[in-house]
């Protein structure tokens, strides 16, 4: 491997962590909504019916939002072990 293949692999690893930082800024997101959505379904019925039925569909979503990025900071950590392991060689 030359320096600029080296070079290509580290200037997609950065990118990658980089990507990977957002992920990571999303997830806290969602978890903060999912624990409003909680407050609402808790105590939202004191002002109307619909405001716990909101906040469970906004839960649901939220929770399967944090699956979804949760996944994708799983494989996106494992790939960029991948690069490093693989520039390493």
């Amino acid at each position: 491997m030359n320096g600029r293949e080296k070079q290509v692999y580290v200037n997609e690893i950065k990118y990658q962590i980089k990507m990977l930082n957002n992920l990571k800024g999303w997830l806290r997101n969602l978890m903060v909504i999912s624990s409003v959505a909680l407050l609402l379904i808790l105590f939202g019925g004191q002002y109307s019916v619909f405001i716990p039925a909101a906040g469970a569909v906004v839960m649901a979503v939220s929770i399967i939002g944090c699956i979804a990025v949760g996944l994708g900071l799983k494989n996106g950590r494992a790939n960029v072990n991948k690069l490093i392991s693989y520039l390493e060689k």
